[in-house]
């Protein structure tokens, strides 16, 4: 799963924001390969920001992410709270610049495009 600021297919580019990305790219890989990429609007992206105690648009997504079964999270950056709950539920967070396409930031993690 990456955050995208873009619906161009592999060439969407990684957005700076996490929760607030536009789109959502839903990966399915199987032996190191994509079989399957569906990009969505983010629904949580207008979302009002949480204040102390979350609850605002990382803690919604981190809800999402862990429903939909995600075991990767590509993003530019998250707060410490969302990353923290990622990490916590065994979703491994991976961090790159904003503007790298989702195929190079796949294929950096050995996935086939």
């Amino acid at each position: 799963m990456a955050f995208v600021d873009n619906n161009a297919g592999l060439d969407s580019i990684i957005s700076p924001w996490f929760a607030r990305a536009p789109f959502i790219a839903v990966v399915d890989t199987y032996g190191g390969r994509v079989v399957a990429l569906n990009i969505v609007a983010n629904p949580l992206a207008a979302r009002a920001g949480g204040g102390p105690g979350g609850g605002g648009a990382g803690a919604a997504i981190a809800t999402w992410i862990q429903s939909i079964g995600a075991s990767i999270v590509i993003a530019s950056q998250m707060g410490p709270g969302a990353a923290s709950r990622l990490q916590s539920i065994g979703i491994r967070v991976v961090f790159k610049a904003p503007g790298t396409t989702l195929r190079q930031a796949l294929r950096e993690l050995g996935i086939v495009c």
